[in-house]
């Protein structure tokens, strides 16, 4: 029989060679941090900051967290790894909120933040390592809520977010329009969402594990048709000021050691979210199992007492393992929710797992039906297809390197095809410690219909600008040829002018002639309107002329055909002279024509123009005319003053002024205003009217030609003095004369006593 003394030595040996197994296991080779890689530059950044304040997130498991009152988590780690090879003197500041955090950032309180990503808002104010890991954020429902709703209707659902989480500045840059719900912490949006307050919550993976295990929800599900990110990549960050802070934090992320990395992953990510074992777990575990095992026997020979506690151990092994199945689980739901493809591969080509998303984009029902199944290809892509999977997974496996292939074919058999870029990875199967393929694959296939729509539309706009050029040379061509032909004309026209002129001047000895023959009282006849009929047969005889540009083509062709002759308008002429005396009824105003012909014969006589103040001048031709206080119907600025020949502009005002009140029959001025429209261009001198209701109505808005003789007068020395045009407008209920004078005869200074005075006079 064995003696207790023998059994303790052999149980003590047994540990003894269990722990020694423990720490060989453990061991590894000793790190030695390189200074020399740092520069000069990032040398003496580091001696004039021998403080870096880093600000960790109480609430993103696993990566960081507040608990136990310390702070921990993968990136703490990775945090507490740099600051212990490299003496950087980090400090733990804290702060409540994600939020906080990145305000401190923003306004540089604090130096260094971890586990933090990319975002054009981000990209304003902070400054990025290069990644050391990677994160999936997932949107949860309440399983009362129907999970058939995508991304783009996010917009039109209560949509909660972690405030300043990447999430927040992704969604909103995606859909400007979108009201999203902020809150402080996953444990806040979870709360709210058992609630049912709102209707989608948008979380981290690991973060949100943590919080339905705390908060105990049981009625909480993913929605795999919502993906917003996966594998985001995440960054040590600091703010702009600080860029030799990232290039020295991302020298010593390249630097850091492979083993380490496995270690701080191993640590956090494996025993969190898998209930796999890595090879050197596997080792261990099986260190302490026969360790166990051995204890067990040798307990129970020593006290058979033992074995209820064995038993006890046993069910919380079991209660243990149960946990995470339910984990497992729980990280598969988070997976499917990726919305991009993604599958592990052996060496053999079979899935030993594949998403949602891949059954979604290849056309398999469920995952089931291609995962640990030999061939599952066939049945789904075409022969090319799948040499073309093949080729591309032998590549991972014979270099043992990442490959990146960009816009990559995926055609199915039933016609359909994708454009995928796809990443794929060495992956370690833990079942069979064998080399696989881990593969991610990004949908591209609408990205890359549309760049090819916009370049065939590109290439549509360039062949139709070519057409509308060349249409506009050929009419340019044709333009020119037309004033070439026009200019031929030209010497034409101008002796046809002097014929005219000949007969114009005719017409006016003629009509002088008819003024000193005849008086003012004879038979009532009115030499206003006689004026106004005299211009009548002008207009005829200059019609042809008056008119070239709105029958420039009848013009042109009767030059062209030397079709025109004097005999006509000779005979016309002389219709005219012999009409002109049996002119009766229609004359309104006798001095009109009187003050026509005295404005004609005007002659300043070597007088320079003068300033003429305009509101002055206007007042005192309204006082002569109408005999009406101008206070109320002259609406002018005082400081208007006009470089012009005082006779010759009170002639025109008071011409104006007596032919437009005599609309209507009357001359009290109660219905006629003046008033000065100003601008950079010019100055507008508009003469209203209101037309009693008797007067026939006119088109409204419509400019009408000036037929009187008098304002053709009128607006032919307008145009000799002052460069100006005369509008005869209609409008609703009134009669207006417009008055354009350019700014040009604007005076620069405020005349004086004496040519105030004189302007008084003058009028």
């Amino acid at each position: 029989m064995v003696s207790k003394r023998s059994i303790g030595l052999l149980l003590l040996l047994c540990f003894i060679i269990g722990i020694s197994l423990l720490y060989q296991s453990n061991t590894a080779p000793d790190f030695e941090a390189d200074f020399n890689m740092f520069t000069s530059e990032e040398h003496l950044w580091l001696s004039e900051n021998p403080v870096i304040y880093y600000a960790p997130d109480h609430d993103f498991y696993p990566f960081e967290f507040y608990e136990d009152e310390r702070y921990q988590g993968f990136s703490l780690d990775y945090i507490k790894w740099i600051n212990d090879n490299y003496d950087l003197g980090i400090e733990i500041v804290s702060y409540n909120t994600w939020d906080s955090i990145m305000g401190a950032v923003k306004n540089k309180e604090i130096d260094l933040v971890s586990s933090t990503a990319h975002s054009p808002y981000r990209d304003s104010f902070m400054l990025f390592t290069i990644p050391y890991t990677s994160m999936d954020f997932v949107a949860f429902i309440h399983e009362d809520t129907n999970d058939n709703f995508y991304n783009y209707d996010l917009p039109e659902m209560k949509t909660a977010v972690i405030k300043n989480y990447i999430t927040q500045d992704i969604l909103q840059e995606r859909y400007p329009n979108i009201e999203l719900i902020l809150v402080d912490s996953s444990d806040e949006g979870f709360t709210l969402l058992n609630d049912k307050k709102i209707d989608v919550f948008i979380a981290s993976a690991g973060q949100s594990i943590r919080s339905i295990e705390d908060l105990n929800l049981t009625k909480i599900r993913a929605n795999e048709k919502v993906r917003i990110l996966s594998s985001a990549p995440l960054h040590l960050g600091t703010h702009t000021d600080h860029p030799q802070l990232v290039t020295i934090l991302t020298k010593i992320l390249k630097t850091m050691p492979q083993s380490e990395k496995d270690k701080i992953f191993d640590t956090w990510i494996h025993i969190e979210f898998s209930d796999t074992f890595t090879a050197t777990q596997y080792k261990r575990t099986f260190i302490v199992i026969v360790a166990i095992s051995v204890f067990i026997v040798f307990v129970f020979v020593w006290n058979q007492l033992l074995k209820y506690k064995v038993d006890q151990k046993s069910d919380a092994v079991r209660q243990e393992l149960k946990e995470r199945y339910k984990l497992e689980t729980q990280l598969k739901n988070i997976i499917n929710a990726i919305p991009s493809p993604i599958y592990v591969r052996n060496e053999a080509g079979i899935f030993l797992h594949v998403n949602q998303a891949f059954c979604d984009v290849f056309g398999v029902q469920s995952p089931s039906e291609i995962e640990n199944s030999p061939n599952s290809l066939l049945n789904v892509l075409t022969d090319e297809s799948i040499n073309r999977f093949n080729q591309l997974s032998q590549a991972v496996l014979t270099d043992h390197n990442p490959q990146r292939n960009h816009k990559n074919k995926v055609t199915l058999l039933n016609s359909q095809s994708y454009t995928v870029d796809s990443l794929k990875i060495p992956f370690k199967l833990l079942e069979s410690n064998q080399l696989g393929v881990l593969s991610i694959d990004v949908d591209i296939t609408k990205r890359e219909r549309i760049r090819q729509e916009l370049e065939d539309a590109n290439q549509n706009l360039e062949a139709t600008v070519n057409e509308r050029s060349k249409a506009i040379q050929d009419l340019n061509d044709e333009l020119t040829q037309a004033l070439n032909k026009i200019s031929a004309n030209k010497s034409h026209l101008q002796e046809t002018n002097a014929e005219l002129n000949v007969l114009l001047q005719r017409l006016t000895t003629t009509q002088q002639e008819l003024i000193e023959k005849e008086t003012m009282g004879t038979q009532g006849l009115r030499l206003s309107q006689i004026a106004q009929e005299i211009s009548e047969p002008i207009i005829n005889i200059k019609s042809k002329n008056q008119k070239v540009l709105d029958l420039t083509t009848d013009l042109l062709k009767t030059f062209k055909d030397d079709k025109l002759q004097t005999k006509g308008l000779t005979e016309k002429l002389l219709t005219i002279e012999k009409n002109t005396k049996d002119i009766r009824s229609r004359l309104k105003d006798s001095s009109s024509i009187v003050e026509t012909f005295k404005l004609i014969s005007i002659v300043d006589h070597g007088l320079q123009p003068t300033r003429v103040n305009l509101k002055l001048m206007l007042e005192t031709c309204y006082n002569q005319t109408l005999l009406k206080k101008p206070e109320n119907n002259v609406d002018c600025s005082p400081d208007i003053l006009l470089q012009a020949s005082p006779n010759a502009f009170h002639q025109i005002i008071i011409h104006i002024i007596k032919f437009i009140s005599s609309i209507g029959n009357t001359d009290e001025g109660s219905n006629l205003t003046i008033y000065v429209e100003k601008n950079t261009d010019n100055i507008n001198v508009v003469f209203e009217h209101q037309v009693p209701t008797h007067i026939p109505a006119q088109d409204p808005n419509r400019e009408y030609k000036i037929t009187d003789l008098g304002l053709q007068i009128i607006e032919s020395i307008l145009n000799h003095y002052f460069s100006g045009t005369l509008v005869n407008l209609w409008t609703s209920n009134s009669f207006k004369i417009i008055m354009t004078i350019p700014s040009i005869f604007i005076a620069n200074s405020e005349p004086d006593d004496k040519e105030n005075k004189e302007v008084g006079n003058h009028a």
